[in-house]
């Protein structure tokens, strides 16, 4: 369930990750030098084993068949991800991500559909060879709110105020809500 949110959430984006120069019509387009920065601060029960923050890396878009930018996929630092922009249906394949590390490893989508009102975030971190899958998902008319999450596609930015995620369904080592607060940019 949680890897099937996560190509979902993959499927929402739109910015430099702007609009692709109209080069792909589908598939893989491997331009490669997308780059995220920023860090999230991160509180909760398993803050502390996750070090207190997550720092972001290498930056992956999804875009819509207009063009539209859908989803978001960061990894952390020390990993790579080879293709970094992606036309729905096409979307990221785990096999295009690299990890600096198989045991600390980080990788996360934020998803905005513009049109359908859909929005989420699924992650999955790694520490120590432990995995702590979250998400959280604001459905159309949804009450489920995951708190202030703000994607401005003209300035780049993805701004967290008091966004909670809970464990995945299959929760392995998360064991509550996980709140994020900062601001991420990506070029």
């Amino acid at each position: 369930m949680l890897k099937h949110l996560a190509l979902a959430l993959a499927l929402f984006t739109s910015a430099a990750c702007s609009s692709s120069s109209g080069s792909s019509t589908g598939g893989i387009t491997p331009t490669g030098d997308k780059q995220g920065f920023g860090t999230l601060t991160l509180t909760g029960s398993d803050a502390a084993a996750l070090g207190g923050a997550m720092e972001v890396g290498d930056v992956a878009c999804t875009f819509d068949a207009a063009g539209e930018l859908i989803a978001l996929t960061f990894v952390d630092p020390s990993s790579v991800i080879l293709a970094d922009e992606y036309t729905f249906p096409d979307q990221l394949d785990p096999l295009d991500i690299v990890p600096g590390s198989l045991t600390d490893f980080t990788i996360f989508t934020v998803t905005e559909d513009l049109t359908s009102g859909f929005s989420g975030i699924s992650m999955a971190i790694t520490k120590a060879g432990l995995k702590y899958p979250y998400l959280c998902t604001n459905p159309v008319a949804s009450s489920i709110l995951c708190g202030s999450l703000v994607i401005d596609r003209s300035a780049q930015s993805i701004t967290f105020v008091d966004v909670t995620v809970t464990p995945g369904t299959t929760p392995e080592a998360a064991t509550g809500v996980l709140t994020l607060n900062g601001v991420i940019t990506w070029l």
